[in-house]
This record gives structure tokens, sequence and C-alpha cells, in this order.
């Protein structure tokens, strides 16, 4: 987590997050800045492990129990545009 700091990147999971439900996590154990050279891992284990566990506990936790957890989400989310808005949109028809 970064707390006090600007982060100027982007990201196209905000337009997801318009018509589906998400989660953008993030791990640390790299150094630099992104898309830099400098940019390098400082610890694997957090790079590299840590990201490929979160992603299967996610996938387990929202399958558990016949994916009621999934089915739970996908109920209560409530879209800001429907898909068809939502390619008007990129093509610039709105």
């Amino acid at each position: 987590m970064v707390y006090g700091a600007d982060i100027t990147g982007s990201s196209d999971i905000g337009d997801l997050s318009s018509i589906l439900p998400v989660i953008q996590p993030s791990v640390g154990g790299f150094a630099g800045a992104l898309h830099e050279q400098q940019f390098h891992v400082t610890e694997k284990q957090t790079a590299y492990v840590l990201p490929a566990k979160i992603v299967a506990m996610t996938v387990a936790e929202l399958l558990y129990h016949h994916a009621e957890t999934a089915k739970q989400i996908k109920k209560s989310f409530e879209a800001k545009l429907t898909k068809e808005e939502y390619r008007n949109y990129l093509e610039g028809k709105v």
C-alpha cells in the first residue's frame, strides 16, 4: 500500500469496474519506478510467490461452497453502464 504519494499511472480497471465487479490487488517486493530501467525485484518471494498465492486463495474463496460468495458478489453488483453502453463509449458513439 502506498500512503502519501502521488500515483500518476492508469489502468483499464476503472473502465472494467463500470460493467463488472473487479479487484486490483498489489504487492511489494520491488524497487524503482514501474516501467523504467531502474525497476527491479528486491524480494522474489513477495514479488512472485505472494501474488500467486493471493490469486489462488481468492479463486478458492469465490468458488467455495458452490460459489456462493461469487454469486452474492454478482447479485449485489450495480453496474454503472451496460456492456452496450460501454462499447458505445469506447467507440465514441456517446
